[in-house]
């Protein structure tokens, strides 16, 4: 579902824009090869079809540290307008966790993205597309705040979407 998802928002974008797609886990995955620090153009189909194809490849694994993605935005020569991002609750690796949690609370998955969202650049809307799972049960109202706060959206889609 999430790369259906991707391949969805990179076909909205416009022609002649810029992006950059960032995933993460306990460290952040670049899809583009020596892309860290680049804007990619949507008018490069070769860079996006190796986007999606890399990300379908890709494995869910390990905690997450959502920190570690939004440090990677100060990385790239200018920043974004808009953030787009695609998760399935909030993140299990942080300050409140450490390197060696082997359970993470609901407390501290709210105090590490909190932590996390502070890294936020400013004035940058956050869209966040908030996946289906079970055992987060705050984490909708945390991304709906988020979206309140940046100007962005908030959306939990059904399992068959898009």
């Amino acid at each position: 579902q999430t790369v259906r998802t991707v391949e969805w928002l990179l076909s909205q974008l416009p022609a002649n824009s810029k992006f950059q797609v960032i995933g993460f886990n306990e460290e952040v995955t670049y899809f583009i090869e020596n892309s860290a620090d680049k804007w990619l153009e949507t008018r490069n189909g070769a860079q996006l079809d190796e986007v999606v194809n890399k990300l379908r490849s890709l494995l869910p694994e390990g905690g997450t540290n959502m920190e570690r993605s939004f440090e990677a935005l100060f990385e790239l020569p200018f920043g974004p307008d808009n953030i787009y991002l695609i998760t399935d609750g909030m993140p299990t690796l942080g300050p409140a966790t450490g390197p060696t949690s082997s359970r993470v609370t609901p407390l501290q998955r709210k105090l590490n993205f909190r932590s996390a969202i502070k890294l936020l650049p400013s004035g940058v809307p956050v869209n966040t597309i908030l996946m289906p799972m079970l055992g987060d049960p705050s984490a909708a109202w945390e991304f709906w705040q988020l979206a309140q706060s940046t100007a962005g959206s908030f959306i939990s889609p059904t399992d068959d979407w898009p």
